[in-house]
């Protein structure tokens, strides 16, 4: 075959049509993102920091919900999760080795968090591995204090959801964008809401895309390096599985309003009900 039996050969694109694309369609912005973890109540790992952070083990009472918000603010990067298709070989009569696909493999999340001075992010998953499997119950010297049994699955789990946000000059997506305009008592405290001249000026950031990890569980947690050089902030890292990868799309989201402030203010429901309705 020559290059010339080729079909629909175009020419070699140009600086003109680069420029267009570009207008139209933007770069993406790799540190626009939120991250959240909803504990079920009814889980175990649920009742666990309630008893933890309400001051019963003797810490100073905290509330449960500041605690998973540390989760979001302190998260310094992540990992959106993708997908790996299962495949299998065949051959029929001499043909090359061929291949099919059978199922889907999803990959692991990882999130990397910078650590609070009081170690509740680090306390939360230290309960939930526990949870897990009570593995700080056993001692080797005189027995250990309790049965060291896996709970049930449903004990343990929870799904975590990530958004995904351009800048409004970044995304050209100007039909799903509602109510965008921010608000000068947003940025400055103290302005009069009643001021005539109330707009900033300024657009908040657009949800691209979403995804929701069903039924997660953390499977490991990095150590934390420490050292005595420097006094560089402690990070360290968790590694979720989850049963199911629940992921929006570009036109799903002409649909939805989202909130546009996601670390001074709460989620609303509708950035949920995104990942939730796919």
């Amino acid at each position: 075959m020559t290059v010339s039996r080729i079909s629909n050969i175009q020419t070699l694109s140009n600086y003109s049509e680069f420029r267009a694309a570009v207008t139209r369609h933007g770069y993406s912005i790799n540190n626009l993102y939120d991250v959240i973890f909803n504990l079920p109540a009814s889980t175990n790992v649920f009742n666990e920091l309630i008893a933890q952070y309400s001051g019963a083990d003797g810490d100073q009472p905290i509330g449960l919900q500041e605690c998973l918000n540390l989760l979001r603010l302190y998260t310094n990067q992540c990992t959106m999760p993708g997908v790996t298709m299962a495949d299998s070989e065949y051959r029929v009569t001499n043909t090359p080795q061929l291949k099919y696909a059978y199922g889907a493999v999803f990959n692991e999340f990882s999130v990397t968090f910078t650590m609070d001075a009081d170690s509740l992010i680090r306390k939360v998953f230290d309960k939930w591995t526990n949870t897990i499997y009570p593995y700080s119950r056993f001692r080797g010297d005189t027995g250990n204090t309790g049965p060291l049994r896996t709970s049930y699955k449903e004990d343990y789990i929870a799904d975590i959801s990530v958004i995904k946000y351009e800048r409004f000059k970044s995304s050209k997506r100007n039909n799903i964008i509602v109510g965008s305009r921010i608000p000068k008592n947003r940025i400055i405290p103290g302005i009069d809401p009643n001021d005539g001249d109330f707009d900033s000026g300024f657009a908040d950031n657009i949800a691209v895309h979403a995804v929701k990890m069903k039924n997660a569980f953390p499977k490991s947690i990095d150590s934390m390096s420490l050292s005595s050089e420097g006094g560089a902030l402690t990070q360290f890292s968790v590694a979720f599985e989850y049963e199911s990868l629940q992921v929006s799309t570009l036109n799903e989201l002409q649909s939805f309003t989202f909130d546009p402030d996601k670390v001074t203010e709460n989620v609303s429901g509708s950035v949920l009900n995104l990942v939730t309705s796919v």
